[in-house]
């Protein structure tokens, strides 16, 4: 089911947060049923992994991702790649998605994600009522690989796009997961946070 997973190039997600566990999950057009999941289920323990879950009833772990989404693993735990965040203070902060000998992509703002992150912008929680637009392309390029889009509202919602058929769909789940983990306000998770600091 990685296999399947790898050929489509268009999702979906849904947000999902309670006291035991953070869920994104991931559908494509025409399905009622996610053709993805990564779940982080709640323990004290920050160093559990979040499950990457594919196949009929979500029952085949296809991967893994580190607190944050920001390492990458196999169902064997072999390291697929990493995303991260390069924060910088009062301006755009890029993402990058690594994987093991393909080039480096570099996330830039598009659109009106180019000014929320100016005075007074920056004051507005994340997609609440801005949407905002991160794309990724291969360094020197601005071919769009990954286009990861964050619907207006109070509840998270996502638009994925992949137009690089060599990019593992795992490292898209996880830098979608991690996107949304930081740059992205949602208010059931604010609750939850708030209400349960670990999870």
């Amino acid at each position: 089911m990685t296999a399947d997973l790898q050929t489509l190039d268009r999702f979906t997600v849904r947000t999902r947060y309670t006291f035991k566990a953070t869920q994104l999950d991931f559908y494509i057009r025409g399905q009622r049923e996610p053709v993805a999941r990564i779940v982080k289920r709640v323990t004290s323990n920050l160093r559990d992994l979040a499950e990457i879950r594919v196949g009929r009833g979500l029952q085949e772990i296809a991967g893994y991702a580190s607190f944050g989404g920001h390492k990458v693993f196999g169902p064997r735990y072999g390291l697929l790649g990493t995303i991260e965040s390069h924060f910088r203070n009062f301006t755009y902060s890029p993402w990058t998605i690594e994987q093991n000998d393909a080039p480096l992509l570099v996330s830039r703002a598009v659109g009106v994600s180019s000014i929320r992150y100016v005075f007074p912008f920056i004051l507005v929680p994340d997609g609440v009522v801005m949407p905002f637009q991160m794309v990724f392309s291969k360094q020197g390029s601005r071919a769009v690989s990954v286009r990861i889009r964050r619907h207006t509202g109070l509840r998270a919602r996502f638009s994925v796009e992949v137009n690089d058929p060599a990019i593992d769909r795992r490292l898209v789940i996880a830098a979608t997961y991690a996107i949304c983990g930081s740059d992205s306000a949602d208010i059931r998770e604010i609750f939850h946070d708030t209400v349960n600091p670990l999870r």
